[in-house]
């Protein structure tokens, strides 16, 4: 398993960062993983069925957000849309409402750092325990949630 990174001690930090996701794992039925994603730029909760959906979502989050700012770029064949201006994207929902929020099977606040060699590099919180644990890619954050939800 992963060897635990950090205690409680800085779930606070965590929990101010702007980019901060809480995932409520609700279902793990067939090695795929069902629940909602939260953020304070909506107010309703994003469902996800697998976790292609999970990740796809966080990523237009960043994106929307210009935060943590993405160091490679996509390509496309298709022509692309101008680009978007940046503009400040206002909270609609306080951090205290998205903390609340709890998985059945797992409840994990998720702080991306960075978006460095087409991945994220960041920190993830297991709320249930407190464990805090760093993660270098997105792969390695699925991982941990898989081998620490519970069955």
């Amino acid at each position: 398993m992963y060897e635990n990174m950090r205690s409680g001690q800085n779930i606070g930090r965590i929990k101010a960062a702007p980019n901060l996701v809480n995932i409520c794992v609700d279902e793990i039925a067939q090695e795929e993983m069902k629940g909602r994603l939260y953020h304070c730029y909506k107010k309703e909760a994003t469902n996800f069925t697998n976790v292609v959906e999970l990740l796809d979502e966080m990523e237009k989050l960043y994106d929307k957000l210009h935060f943590p700012e993405a160091s490679t770029k996509s390509r496309s064949f298709l022509r692309e849309k101008d680009p978007q201006q940046r503009e400040t994207i206002p909270k609609v929902v306080e951090p205290k409402t998205v903390l609340e929020q709890k998985g059945t099977k797992g409840t994990f606040l998720v702080c991306v750092q960075y978006r460095q060699n087409a991945t994220w590099q960041g920190e993830i919180v297991l709320m249930e325990s407190e464990e805090s644990y760093e993660f270098s890619s997105a792969l390695d954050l699925v991982k941990i949630i898989n081998n620490t939800s519970s069955f």
